[in-house]
């Protein structure tokens, strides 16, 4: 590798050992085996090293996912199941049994079949998958892999929350973030093979996005409450069922005085 590729494995090894705000620049330099004016020959600044070691490690996470998501692995726990390494002790041999899920032509949740819509064309569908397993077997597996991914990238997502945190003192680093946002959603969206109805890709993508980076910070903070693919999906159909099942068209009522 030449000196530019040298300094980007360098500041990804020190963002994930030291972080963001507590990597120097001599810092670099020394993992990198260069010198100092490397990082302004190459990069400008060391910040702007960082930004694009970062993005670098994103789009490596971003490749390694959608890998895992397009095979059948064998590492993949499956449905309602947790991966051990995900775990502490007490629940490495003690996962979930599995979820029920809605036959295709349940009708139980609303009789005029809005809810089987909501699985169709909502957030629970996604296109042909492995073994012919319904859409909503699917989107569990895609998201045990998703979760199992976590324990592989655990320094990268603490890093990025970090990130987050000092956005207001690095602008250049929200605007980055501004800018690859909507670009993302609609790659989470593509990745998970969502299909939504035209114009609601972004909103659908948000969603994802959300459960994505929730799921991570549950994760990092405790591991052992992490859910499943299948207790994910479960969630997603009750709220649905809460949402479609012929509620008042008007809003909530407020009591007279």
């Amino acid at each position: 590798m030449g000196n530019r590729e040298d300094l980007l494995d360098a500041a990804k090894r020190c963002l994930y050992d030291k972080g963001y705000a507590r990597t120097t620049a001599r810092d670099v330099a020394a993992a990198a085996g260069v010198s100092l004016a490397a990082i302004g020959y190459h990069f400008g600044t060391k910040e702007l090293l960082l930004n694009a070691a970062l993005r670098q490690a994103l789009e490596e996470w971003g490749d390694d996912l959608a890998r895992v998501l397009n095979t059948d692995h064998e590492e993949t726990p499956a449905p309602g199941t947790r991966d051990p390494a995900t775990r502490g002790p007490a629940m490495a041999d003690s996962g979930s049994a599995g979820l029920a899920l809605p036959g295709a032509g349940a009708t139980d949740l609303g009789s005029d079949g809005a809810v089987a819509n909501v699985r169709m064309t909502g957030a629970a569908r996604v296109g042909a998958g492995v073994g012919g397993a319904g859409a909503a077997e699917r989107f569990a597996v895609a998201w045990d892999k998703v979760i199992a991914s976590f324990v592989r990238n655990e320094a990268l997502w603490a890093v990025q929350f970090e990130i987050i945190a000092h956005l207001d003192r690095t602008p250049e680093l929200r605007t980055a973030f501004s800018q690859a946002g909507s670009q993302a959603r609609l790659g989470l969206v593509e990745l998970f093979q969502v299909v939504v109805p035209a114009g609601l890709e972004e909103a659908a993508g948000t969603l994802l996005q959300a459960m994505l980076g929730g799921l991570a910070a549950q994760w990092l903070v405790d591991p052992r409450s992490a859910p499943t693919g299948a207790e994910l999906v479960g969630a997603l159909l009750a709220i649905a069922e809460g949402l479609t099942a012929g509620s008042p068209a008007e809003g909530p009522t407020t009591k007279s005085p």
